[in-house]
């Protein structure tokens, strides 16, 4: 299967406007269950968020095999055919998603009044969902392994499509369940396991017409190097996430200095700001590793260097722009005004070139298999440098040095990997060198 070797082509960027598209239905999805129970249950909505940080490791499991099996789906796909390697990932995918329901089943209950802080109308709603979430992973595992197959195979159009019809049966489901059936809380994930169930029996028949077989389970030697891997990236997603809840503890914490309400809701909002502007880039990195898998480090480097000498420069007029916007965002959309949140938008659009050259040299570590080298990079730089300035600054109140924490490791990220990228590409592909040195 030919994939375009330059950047400047409609495929190329069709195919990232296809899995950027089918991660906001992901977040449609969510929004969907969301808004259907405040309407209908009050305090639901909050049982729902409980919910989705009771079962995260669940979450970050999902998420980092996909990303694995993606990269394999597309290196096979370069070689010739990936109709046995999708197989493989659907048979391994289908055996951890029932790993992932016994352990839920098991864990899930006991830490639902942990996570619920001891309140017993939340911790029954919690008890009333939790069979019905878990029973479904292993449809879960399989649909998303299928959906980052397809686009590994350059199909991502037909995965819109697809997400697409979830949302509208979820939306009819949900009405079945939670108006005609009555049944609550719970109803949403009853409502959840019948759409995931239907529609994974779906796309396990697209891909048996497209693969010539159901679901197998692959060699020992070939399902252990995909579980080392996905569970490095299972680290460094899961670090991420934590690292995001530490950070919020610490501007709440009093310990640390006085907290303030313009403090908080300033970085509250520039948070939400971020999440924003920073979904891209997490498609953009799953994307640029599935088109960049199985190339060798000469064609490796030829894209990189296009995206660099292209991404960078964009990335620094958007901050430009970002900046220039800052007071309309915080009068207009944010509500927001002061030093905490003006910094704080400064930071961001400074970031954002660094960030822009990371996403690449991540995405070209991990189409080599290199996931453990980003997830150690990332968790001991993120970890080490931006908790201790985050709580320098906030002793401090030097909103400058408290916001350095979205910039400063991500330099020292790129700065590391870009000298582990060029270690292992000249290590694995002498070619690289004479690219470089012309």
């Amino acid at each position: 299967m030919t994939l375009p070797l330059s950047i400047r082509t409609g495929a190329f960027w069709q195919g990232f406007a296809a899995l950027l598209l089918a991660f906001g239905v992901a977040q449609l999805l969510l929004q969907v269950d969301v808004v259907m129970l405040g309407q209908r249950a009050p305090g639901s909505p909050g049982a729902y968020v409980m919910l989705t940080r009771l079962v995260l490791i669940d979450l970050v499991v999902t998420m980092a095999y996909g990303a694995v099996a993606s990269v394999t789906i597309a290196h096979a796909a370069r070689e010739g055919d990936a109709s046995l390697a999708i197989r493989r990932a659907m048979g391994l995918a289908g055996l951890i998603g029932v790993l992932l329901l016994g352990a839920g089943w098991i864990a899930y209950p006991l830490l639902a009044p942990w996570v619920a802080g001891g309140d017993a109308t939340l911790v029954r709603m919690l008890e009333l969902a939790i069979p019905w979430f878990v029973v479904g992973a292993p449809f879960r595992m399989l649909n998303a392994c299928a959906a980052f197959a397809l686009h590994a195979t350059q199909r991502g159009a037909w995965v819109v499509r697809w997400k697409l019809c979830e949302v509208a049966l979820k939306v009819v489901m949900n009405v079945v369940f939670l108006d005609l059936w009555e049944a609550g809380f719970a109803g949403c994930f009853m409502a959840s396991l019948l759409v995931h169930a239907v529609s994974t029996c779906w796309v396990l028949w697209h891909l048996r017409r497209q693969t010539g077989g159901l679901p197998a389970f692959p060699p020992l030697g070939w399902s252990r190097k995909q579980v080392v891997e996905s569970a490095w990236e299972a680290k460094r997603i899961l670090a991420l996430q934590l690292l995001g809840l530490l950070t919020i503890s610490l501007f709440a914490s009093p310990m640390i200095s006085t907290v303030t309400t313009a403090r908080l809701d300033a970085f509250a909002a520039g948070l939400a700001l971020a999440m924003f502007v920073f979904s891209p880039l997490a498609a953009f990195l799953r994307f640029l590793a599935i088109r960049f898998s199985g190339r060798s480090a000469a064609d490796l480097f030829v894209l990189m260097r296009e995206l660099l000498f292209y991404g960078v420069p964009a990335a620094v007029i958007a901050g430009l722009l970002l900046s220039w916007g800052q007071h309309w965002l915080g009068r207009a959309v944010y509500a927001q005004e002061g030093a905490w949140w003006s910094v704080f938008v400064w930071s961001l659009a400074f970031s954002l070139p660094v960030r822009v050259a990371g996403t690449v040299l991540r995405a070209g570590l991990q189409s080599r298999g290199g996931f453990n080298e980003v997830a150690k990079t990332d968790i001991l730089l993120g970890w080490g440098l931006g908790l201790p300035v985050i709580a320098v600054g906030l002793g401090l109140d030097l909103p400058i040095l408290a916001y350095a924490f979205l910039w400063l490791p991500e330099v020292a990220v790129v700065a590391w990997l870009a000298l582990r990228y060029r270690a292992t590409s000249t290590a694995g592909d002498s070619p690289v060198a004479a690219v470089e040195n012309s």
